[in-house]
């Protein structure tokens, strides 16, 4: 009895959650809280729940909000219902062993590694009896349930593939709580499922490859039925998951490329050309679909009936399985009671010549009507049987509305086929995911997941424009408040007075767009240059003919001496500030960062000792990708330095160059330098072109992966030069003619390099030094070398070739929420960050905060947190601030004194309802506020000499549109009038206008 009641109040409890249920565990809550979270007083008791949900079998039921507090009596309900069978549906079992695995690396407890396996060996243990497949549940059910077919619904095998393959290449969250031998496993297991995959793919009469099914006969490997309305078929949804996925893997084989080329060509063929799916209020006054005429639109069906022998087997089959497990349902008409069976329903219903057709099977259960083939999206005429029933010829109301028969599922594949198609017929690597050292954590090749400012579900997003004057501090701004930062140069280029120090930043993206260009300030002019060569400053030896300059610094020697006392005279600096033009410069306490797509431009090189345009001193796990350096003084890339530990760093398509602007010191990019320490660092795919002389790298104290880069600067003095302790991989680069020391190897006894698969290296094409092994632990593309040129050349090659599309942003939320957490403690000052929103808590600093308080307003608002009376000017400190960046409505809920008046300001004036309201007792004195939020504007939220209860914020951005679009926030403003684009103005014009930092439309 206590096992069954589990069941019945699981289900009610998810019911009960409404939206909420599946969206807050699975899709937000498990996996998408920060790092510094798992090692938490609450992820510890949240894991509890997740051992006590954990079956017998191995793994979890589905649809559980295990973050949910327990009480004693269900947490006995729970233990009785042990033996319920696991669930690998709508990411159950995956999930809790993801979540197990990021406390886990904070939290060493023994349980979450036995759970683990314990939830592996359940997942092993279906496959090995469901054709190498997985079932909904494991234990089979039995008795002819769909459930034990091998399902590919809602993603089922392809989410457990994906935990695998995280597994087996031991990234991310599992480096700790895996061994080799699960990893051993986990590939044994991914290989098997992978292979079902490939074999379940439906082979037409021709022998052509199609799609898949949504479930397959785990013996015979047939289409197989669900839900009476789910029937065997050609299914769009899942197929187009499934296609996805195997466009995932990397290297991929024959099979799995004639799998992709196969399934891509049958979305090709069964597209519902010129229709669309449309919402509209029906005769009846309900909301309704239907499918309409719609010129240049496009559709898939979910279910699309298989033709031809397949086709027959396939439903032959189907009517024996109906057969054996199908009801008999009784239908009175009449007076007269009629029996009608669902294999008959199915049988007379099914109609052979319908082969490719669309299936539009009615979900009414009635007899007569259960496993019912219908072949109409819209509603037709019924048939009248021989009883004098109503048989369905297409679906209702109730089907279109509640259950997706026809929609877009083939537009996703389509983006990811054309970027796989560059990768799939060995002509070109995936240039969409870092790769190589920088993605690793150990030298073993421990998985470091490097996703710069992706890190989260829900990452704040901005866009900044060139200003038309110094963007230095707008930059660093931005970069500081938000997860990705997108530089757009459609407005010019930006201007950058001195190097940005990168310093305590982690988990940042910085992308280009529209050929977004920064640019030092300073620069070496034509006239500078023509009065160096004529001071012959280049001529001049690097040796300890030094001395002090006029500002009183001592200059080792000849060549930096001069040229700096010069450029102090010239410039009249002698603080030498010109010597500061550079972009970026990061230190060690950074981590998990991306640049892509920037092209950077220098002052011209300089022999003195001046920035490089980055210099990457101590930052780890960094993925510079796509990028173009041209004139840096000191250098275009340096890094190393890291005192203390290990450095990560992948620097790949990019294309380092210098032009007539540089004068002397063209030393492209210096890698290492330091004892104590090593950099691991690849770079891939890079062109070394025009201009450079030396330090294509120049490297120490390095493991480094030179792989397919292209050098094409003739009459350069030493190219690759490597000095000890190091070990370097050098394979499948190319060298033009004409190139001077492609690659000099210093003479140390710990220097050791195996050079291989090269082009134009002379005695160093195929070479080494040393009969160690010299191999990188990460996966890697290795393109034919005398393919290099041609393809870092082309228009998506080296450099900043990329468009907003290659990014894989994540798409913007239109809702965003920030709730109030259990046990949360906030301090005066303290912001909370979300796209396009900001909170503060207090920043004028005179309040005091407690820890929140369950205390629910509804069933959104559960938590609140106190803080101390403002008086009546405000001097204590303002409790509440929110910052929205577009206009919207803003919805918050609080708890206060209903004698004391609320306000709500925006930009210092109260808004007209909510100025010093105040509520007699019949009030509650918790509930929602709504109003209407304006772009850039500042909305205070307080209550004059008495506590207030805050619950959080829901924002809901209106539609985007020229003006309210317009994000000024993105830009550092001083007060003043500027134009839309950020130039500063004497007097407006008519348009849209920033004045002191507000919008405004002059008329």
């Amino acid at each position: 009895m206590l096992k069954k009641s589990y069941l019945t109040l699981l289900t009610s409890f998810v019911f009960a959650l409404n939206v909420w249920a599946d969206s807050t565990w699975k899709n937000s809550f498990a996996l998408g809280q920060k790092e510094e979270w798992y090692g938490s007083e609450e992820a510890i008791r949240i894991a509890e729940n997740v051992l006590l949900y954990q079956c017998n079998s191995g793994g979890w039921p589905k649809n559980i909000e295990m973050q949910d507090s327990i009480s004693e009596e269900w947490k006995q309900i729970v233990l009785n219902a042990k033996d319920q069978p696991s669930c690998f549906d709508n990411g159950a079992t995956t999930t809790e062993m993801r979540f197990l695995a990021k406390v886990y690396k904070h939290i060493p407890d023994s349980r979450y590694i036995e759970a683990f396996n314990r939830a592996l060996d359940c997942i092993l243990e279906a496959q090995s009896l469901c054709g190498s497949g997985w079932p909904q549940y494991w234990p089979a059910r039995g008795g002819g349930s769909y459930s034990d077919f091998i399902t590919f619904n809602d993603n089922l095998v392809v989410n457990i593939l994906k935990m695998l393959r995280d597994v087996v290449n031991n990234s991310g969250d599992f480096d700790s709580i895996t061994n080799a031998e699960t990893r051993r496993i986990s590939q044994e297991c991914f290989d098997k499922g992978l292979q079902c995959i490939l074999d379940c793919q439906i082979k037409n009469d021709q022998g052509e490859l199609t799609v898949w099914c949504a479930q397959h006969d785990p013996t015979t490997l047939l289409p197989a039925v669900a839900r009476n309305y789910e029937m065997p078929s050609y299914s769009g949804g899942e197929s187009a998951d499934i296609l996805t996925f195997l466009m995932s893997i990397k290297n991929p084989s024959e099979a799995i490329i004639n799998a992709v080329e196969s399934g891509v060509k049958w979305f090709d063929e069964n597209v519902l050309e010129d229709k669309a799916i449309e919402k509209f209020t029906n005769e009846a006054g309900e909301d309704d679909v239907r499918m309409i005429d719609a010129p240049g639109k496009r559709i898939w069906a979910r279910f699309t009936q298989i033709d031809g022998e397949i086709g027959r087997r396939t439903y032959e089959a189907l009517f024996q399985y109906l057969e054996q497990y199908g009801s008999t349902r009784s239908y009175t008409i009449n007076g007269k009671t009629v029996q009608y069976r669902d294999v008959d329903n199915a049988r007379n219903s099914y109609d052979a010549t319908r082969g490719n057709h669309p299936i539009y099977c009615p979900k009414n259960q009635n007899a007569g009507c259960s496993y019912r083939f219908a072949y109409n999206f819209n509603d037709s005429e019924p048939i009248i049987d021989k009883n004098g029933a109503e048989l369905p010829t297409s679906l209702n109301t109730y089907d279109r509305t509640s259950y997706s028969f026809a929609s877009n599922f083939g537009d996703k594949i389509y983006p990811a086929y054309e970027k796989w198609k560059q990768t799939s017929h060995n002509t070109k690597p995936d240039t969409s995911t870092p790769f190589g050292w920088g993605t690793c954590s150990s030298p073993e090749g421990k998985q470091y997941q490097l996703s710069g400012g992706c890190w989260q579900s829900l990452p704040t997003i901005t866009t900044l424009y060139a200003s038309g004057s110094d963007d230095r501090q707008a930059i660093l701004d931005a970069i500081s408040f938000y997860d990705i930062v997108l530089l757009d140069g459609s407005k010019g280029d930006f201007i950058i007075s001195k190097t940005m120090p990168l310093h305590d930043l982690k988990n940042k993206s910085i992308l280009g767009l529209n050929n977004a260009r920064l640019c030092t300030q300073w620069y070496i002019t034509p006239e500078l240059k023509q009065k160096m060569i004529d001071a012959k400053l280049d001529t001049l030896p690097d040796d300890r003919d030094g001395g002090v300059l006029s500002n009183g610094k001592s200059i080792y020697d000849a060549s930096e001496f001069y040229t700096r006392q010069m450029l102090i005279d010239y410039t009249g600096d002698p603080e030498e500030t010109y010597r500061k033009s550079g972009i970026f410069s990061l230190n060690t306490t950074n981590e998990n960062i991306i640049i892509r797509n920037l092209t950077f431009v220098g002052p011209g090189s300089l022999d003195v000792s001046g920035n490089d345009l980055i210099s990457n001193y101590g930052g780890t796990h960094v993925w510079i990708d796509h990028c173009e350096f041209i004139d840096g003084m000191d250098g275009n890339l340096d890094s190393g330095k890291r005192e203390g530990s290990d450095q990560y760093v992948t620097y790949s398509w990019n294309k380092f160059r210098y032009t007539e602007r540089s004068f002397v010191h063209a030393f492209s990019n210096g890698v290492g330098w330091d004892r104590g320490y090593l950099q691991y660092i690849t770079y891939a795919y890079n062109i070394w072109g025009e201009g450079c002389q030396h330090r294509m790298p120049q490297a120490d104290h390095v493991k480094m992966h030179l792989l397919n880069n292209y050098y094409n600067c003739p009459d350069d003095s030493i190219c690759i030069f490597i000095n000890g302790p190091s070990e370097t991989l050098i394979e499948g680069c190319y060298a033009e003619e004409g190139m001077n020391n492609i690659f000099l190897p210093g003479g140390q006894e710990d220097m050791f390099y195996v050079t291989r698969y090269n082009i134009g290296f002379g005695d160093y094409d195929y070479a080494k030094n040393t009969d160690r092994k010299i191999e990188m632990p990460y996966s890697y593309y290795l393109m034919e070398s005398s393919g290099i040129p041609a393809i870092l050349s082309e228009e998506k090659g080296a450099g900043a070739t990329l468009s907003a599309e290659d990014f894989n942003l994540p798409k913007e939320q239109n809702t965003i929420a920030y709730l109030i957490g259990k046990d949360e403690t906030f301090a005066a000052g303290t912001t909370i960050k979300r796209p396009n929103i900001s909170l503060t808590f207090s920043e004028e600093g005179g309040a005091d905060f407690y820890n929140s308080v369950a205390y629910m307003a509804d069933s959104i608002f559960t938590h609140y947190t106190p803080g101390n009376g403002v008086n009546g000017d405000k001097s204590g400190g303002t409790f509440y601030t929110l910052r929205p960046e577009l206009d919207g409505t803003i919805t918050i809920a609080v708890k206060h004194n209903l004698k004391k008046p609320l306000y709500i300001q925006e930009d210092g004036v109260a808004l007209p309802d909510y100025n010093g309201i105040t509520f007699d007792e019949t009030h509650s004195d918790k509930y929602r506020i709504t109003f209407e939020a304006k772009g850039g504007s500042t909305y205070k939220i307080y209550c004059t000499g008495s506590k207030l209860g805050f619950y959080g914020f829901i924002y809901e951005k209106k539609e985007a549109t020229d003006i309210s679009d317009v994000q000024i926030v993105r830009q550092h403003f001083t007060p003043g009038i500027y134009t839309i684009d950020g130039k500063k103005i004497l007097t407006p014009g008519k348009g849209l206008h920033i004045i002191d930092g507000k919008k405004v439309l002059w008329k």
